[in-house]
């Protein structure tokens, strides 16, 4: 997973969706709050209004001014407490950023007679700083700022006619602070999505087994516990097989043997299930299918052609390794060990019956 350093994001457009999905989703609740304080205190602003530009028409530009800023914070507020699609997000959010930017250069045009322009320039470096802190993409932060800079710059030019060297001066200042703010965004998206990725190597090494390099009993476990919470009307079958005589092989030909032997039976399962089945190493010779979408007769057969591999490959190396299997559908009134136990016990018919057999409920 390659980070674009200068950019701050997965070089794999589709690994960043995924990321960004996760983040916007951590950070919704902090947006939220964040656009409602805004509104608030932006609309709090009117009271200074009142008595530094009444009754003058200046008071009524900036009344439109806060209004249009609150209720464009509200819709937001609304759209990501209610809304399902959030696609375009990044785009409504760069396109909120230029035109809250703007609306505050607009209300510099407004205090423009009783304003200070280093308290202005102050409050744009406020905006500039504040727009980094808002969840999106580092690109875009760089192109509102940019464009709130030199919007900025161009109303103190026109309104205040400097010297030529303070002009210059004003847009080199403007233009070290975004791009100060640019570089320490894309550090801290970089270090998040290093993160990001230790913690799905992490996820991963938690949920596999080391040895056959497929999922382990707890990932099993989870995954059956998530499906029997939301199971209603859809099928899920569960197999659960293991390696006949395994002992033997272990005493007659040492734990190495036992090793690949687990090895090659789990790469030959892994080859016959779906992706969106779960193999896992139940536990010693013991694997187990949890079968999403299939009813007892597809995972019947899914346990025969797993069967049927094994026994074959193994002849090829003129060697006798067989499994049994034990075949469940789950009902959506069946619980955990419930479930176990029955695979289970079909497990063990098989095995009664002479060993290499499937058993299905």
């Amino acid at each position: 997973m390659e980070i674009n350093q200068l950019l701050g994001i997965f070089q794999n457009n589709a690994i960043e969706k995924v990321y960004f999905d996760q983040f916007f989703e951590s950070s919704k609740e902090f947006l939220k709050r964040i656009l409602l304080l805004m509104a608030i205190l932006y609309a709090f602003f009117l009271i200074p209004d009142w008595f530094f530009l009444r009754p003058h028409a200046d008071f009524v530009w900036a009344f439109l001014n806060r209004s249009l800023f609150v209720g464009l914070m509200v819709i937001l507020y609304l759209w990501l407490r209610f809304g399902t699609g959030f696609t375009l997000y990044p785009i409504i959010m760069l396109l909120t950023e230029i035109a809250v930017s703007l609306l505050f250069v607009q209300m510099f045009v407004v205090y423009q007679k009783s304003g200070d322009l280093m308290i202005q320039f102050l409050g744009m470096i406020c905006i500039i700083l504040g727009i980094f802190l808002i969840p999106n993409s580092a690109v875009y932060h760089l192109i509102s700022t940019g464009i709130s800079g030199l919007a900025f710059v161009f109303h103190a030019v026109s309104m205040y006619q400097p010297a030529g060297y303070q002009a210059v001066a004003w847009f080199l200042y403007i233009g070290i602070i975004i791009g100060l703010s640019y570089i320490n965004a894309v550090r801290g998206n970089i270090y998040q999505r290093k993160q990001y990725v230790n913690s799905l190597n992490l996820k991963q090494m938690l949920d596999m087994d080391p040895l056959t390099e497929i999922y382990n009993r707890q990932k099993f476990d989870d995954e059956l516990m998530k499906y029997l919470a939301s199971i209603e009307d859809e099928r899920v079958a569960t197999i659960m097989f293991d390696i006949d005589n395994f002992k033997k092989v272990n005493d007659e030909f040492g734990h190495m043997e036992g090793d690949r032997v687990l090895k090659k039976v789990s790469e030959i399962a892994r080859s016959m299930v779906r992706e969106k089945d779960i193999l896992a190493r139940w536990g010693g010779e013991e694997f187990i299918i949890l079968m999403p979408y299939a009813g007892k007769l597809e995972a019947y057969s899914v346990a025969e052609r797993i069967r049927i591999e094994i026994e074959k490959e193994f002849m090829a190396e003129n060697r006798v390794v067989t499994c049994s299997f034990g075949v469940t559908e789950i009902s959506r009134d069946d619980n955990f060990e419930v479930i176990m136990k029955r695979v289970d016990s079909y497990l063990y018919e098989a095995k009664a019956k002479g060993k290499n057999h499937t058993m299905v409920y």
